[in-house]
């Protein structure tokens, strides 16, 4: 998954749109493998096709001879869990590349136990992608979470049609952790103010709406509930 994240790079000039890749190189990758893992290096055909159909991880297509991730994330999941001990390699990735390494920088958060100095490193060099981090990160310090929500805040005001920050404040709400709670009640109350202007409410609301969250569906009707014209006869 590692080498095949890497061929997708968006600066590999022999990138396939398709992110698949040929049997014999995904059969050495695979023998590569093996012996770490006390298989024999001959047994990469075998392994390879017990993958694909007994898992379904991996999938042929051209008539098996090429091979490729069923779906992006699940490649990307794998990518990250390859680099989970190589904090400092990915930022390094991400740093050269953040279009193809940013799903698995915040997978790489799902999975670390801690990830302040990891999440820092990201916001340092993109700071909408260390915020969309917050979203997935297991632990992260209070204090650093706290100063990047906060820089964010002001920002939401300010968002015309760019959905980006939008899409940010929705994930990291919808994140049952006391970060993602407190910025749920940031957006209800701006939402339910009946002094916050119409089109930052609108936003809010967007936000909202991305948690996917009952309890934003119920928050969501009463202002509409609230705001919606009366009807005249």
């Amino acid at each position: 998954a590692l080498y095949a994240q890497e061929q997708n790079s968006t600066l590999n000039p022999e990138r396939k749109a398709r992110r698949s890749i040929k049997a014999d190189v995904i059969r050495a990758q695979v023998k590569a493998v093996l012996p770490s893992l006390d298989i024999p290096a001959d047994a990469a055909k075998d392994v390879l096709e017990e993958i694909v159909e007994r898992s379904g991880l991996f999938t042929k297509i051209d008539g098996g001879e090429r091979y490729v991730f069923p779906h992006l994330t699940i490649q990307e999941y794998f990518a990250a869990t390859a680099l989970k001990d190589e904090e400092s390699q990915l930022v390094d990735r991400f740093v050269a590349d953040p279009a193809a390494w940013r799903e698995v920088v915040k997978l790489w958060c799902s999975l670390a136990n801690e990830s302040t100095s990891f999440v820092r490193a990201i916001y340092q060099r993109d700071a909408i992608a260390g915020f969309e981090c917050l979203a997935e990160a297991r632990q992260v310090d209070q204090e650093v979470a706290n100063q990047i929500i906060e820089r964010f805040k002001p920002e939401l005001k300010q968002i015309q049609t760019d959905e980006t920050l939008a899409r940010a404040f929705g994930a990291v709400a919808a994140n049952n952790r006391s970060r993602g709670k407190a910025v749920f009640a940031f957006l209800e109350e701006t939402l339910l103010d009946l002094h916050t202007a119409k089109a930052y409410q609108a936003t809010v609301a967007d936000a909202l709406s991305r948690t996917n969250l009952p309890n934003a569906a119920a928050v969501l009707t009463q202002w509409y509930g609230d705001s919606k014209p009366i009807e005249r006869k």
